[in-house]
């Protein structure tokens, strides 16, 4: 092995080390870090929480994030940026695409928490359906203006007319069940 493949194997094995500590921020809904799926019914309001989780070192001064949704199933109702951030751009088209903008209100984003609430949203169970709630664009920065990359989970909305609790049984169930009876009753009967 000649010296200089000695030092790139080196090289990358000690960036192999100290890169994999670094891991990209997360936007995700209720702080979940994952994607996120819930159960509504019918004319419920709904509130999620938008989160960035995972800047370790990194610092954020600005976000711009389009979201896509069904404005059929869950139509959006209000928005409200979280105390670190100025209540800066929000705008709405009636085709399901919500886009948020704003910048830091922290003058020192040295001492930022790994995980920051940008904003909660809205929306409203209008109809039966699912609605899965997406980001489209996603452009975050830190405080000097560098472009930080970003994973991103969605959050999946259903809604139905039916409480959670009280779920119609399907029809291969409730013969397993009338089965099961049968069965036992022909038991007591031996």
């Amino acid at each position: 092995m000649t010296k200089i493949t000695k030092v790139l194997t080196a090289g990358i094995l000690a960036c192999g080390l100290s890169c994999n500590s670094f891991a990209a921020p997360i936007l995700s809904f209720n702080n979940q870090a994952a994607p996120l799926e819930q159960n509504y019914q019918l004319g419920d309001n709904i509130a999620l929480e938008l989160w960035i989780s995972g800047l370790d070192s990194a610092d954020l001064g600005g976000f711009d994030i389009g979201l896509v949704f069904d404005q059929a199933v869950s139509p959006f109702s209000s928005l409200l940026f979280s105390d670190d951030w100025f209540d800066f751009d929000e705008s709405l088209s009636g085709t399901g695409t919500l886009n948020l903008a704003s910048l830091s209100s922290q003058f020192d984003l040295s001492s930022q928490e790994d995980s920051l609430l940008l904003a909660t949203l809205n929306f409203n169970a209008s109809s039966i359906g699912t609605s899965i709630l997406a980001f489209s664009d996603v452009l975050l920065s830190d405080g000097q203006g560098f472009e930080l990359s970003a994973q991103n989970f969605a959050a999946t909305l259903n809604i139905s007319d039916i409480p959670d609790g009280n779920q119609i049984p399907e029809p291969g169930s409730v013969a397993l069940l009338l089965f099961a009876v049968l069965a036992m009753r022909l038991n007591r009967q031996k």
